[in-house]
């Protein structure tokens, strides 16, 4: 069911590919922004500041 504000909804794409060649895919596909695993939670926290 389409939603008006679905557009606005940021997608952070969490995978254990850190290297800059696999964030730009993720970005290509529609994600805001990218984490690599181990998850850093002050860049997590960052994201999601800088997000919501």
């Amino acid at each position: 069911m389409p939603k008006a504000n679905a557009a606005q909804v940021p997608i952070v794409a969490m995978t254990a590919n850190a290297f800059a060649k696999d964030v730009q895919p993720a970005k290509t596909a529609g994600m805001n922004e990218h984490a690599a695993k181990p998850l850093d939670m002050k860049r997590l926290c960052e994201i999601l500041h800088r997000r919501l």
